[in-house]
């Protein structure tokens, strides 16, 4: 329906911040939308969580904004003179989206598993990283688990698979570029060919046993990738995400999945 209608801005508004309102803000970021998020028009579960969002998770993907400040910015791109009385789409003819479910009815937690293994490159696990600083805290734990985790389950039939993000030198898949996508750009981080973009040595050295899917440019690393047919080719059951960042990649991949019927492990 938005495509068809040519729409270019979504402004998302009701229940609950944290839940369907975060996870429908980054599904239209992932489509192209600009999105912009109403402060004051959404309700989270706690005040701390409400200011939580606004200051710190929707600012990375989206336009935070107040519901008397978006109106006098619609109004003054879209005068009520000009507003369309009739949609030119036919709601009640259009087929709903669907995703391919993943099978888990009656299978064993861990039956299929697979470690999806997100922004382990450079530009942030390297010290010189155009982007360490973001992930400083916690990227040497991070990593030492990482490993941890790989040498654990390595002879085991996990399936282990790396995501990385990569960009052409121009940055021409991001359009009108928000939040960390923006920053990405603005550091030239994440460039096809450079140092930054190449996987950091200690997976590297994993060999084989990692699988690398390509064409993640986003938040999400199910968009512009196979990652969901891999998964649903091999009866995946249960995803278990590590890397970074939390915030972005990791909370935007495992929503995915769960949308996708997979058991989610945020480690």
């Amino acid at each position: 329906l938005l495509l068809a209608e040519r729409v270019t801005d979504v402004i998302l508004c009701g229940a609950v911040t944290s839940v369907c309102i975060d996870s429908t803000g980054r599904a239209a970021h992932e489509r192209g939308f600009r999105v912009h998020q109403l402060s004051d028009c959404s309700c989270g579960r706690t005040q701390l969580e409400q200011e939580q969002f606004c200051k710190e998770v929707f600012p990375l993907y989206s336009e935070v904004s107040t519901t008397d400040a978006v109106i006098s910015k619609v109004l003054a791109a879209m005068p009520r003179s000009h507003v369309a009385a009739q949609l030119h789409s036919d709601v009640a003819a259009m087929q709903p989206s669907a995703f391919l479910q993943a099978d888990v009815a009656g299978a064993d937690v861990f039956a299929r598993t697979a470690v999806i293994m997100i922004g382990y490159q450079k530009d942030y696990f390297d010290p010189n990283g155009k982007l360490h600083a973001v992930i400083e805290a916690s990227a040497s734990a991070v990593l030492a688990n990482t490993l941890k985790l790989f040498t654990a389950l390595e002879a085991t039939s996990t399936i282990f698979i790396e995501t990385p993000i990569l960009f052409t030198k121009d940055y021409r898949e991001l359009i009108e570029p928000s939040g960390i996508l923006k920053v990405i750009k603005d550091v030239q981080a994440f460039q096809a060919g450079e140092a930054g973009a190449e996987t950091i040595p200690e997976v590297q050295a994993l060999g084989s046993r990692v699988l690398q899917i390509p064409g993640k440019r986003g938040l999400n690393a199910f968009t512009g990738t196979c990652l969901a047919d891999l998964l649903l080719a091999e009866r995946v059951t249960d995803v278990i995400l590590c890397g970074a960042v939390t915030s972005v990649c990791i909370d935007s991949t495992g929503r995915a999945a769960h949308e996708r019927g997979f058991r989610v492990h945020q480690l």
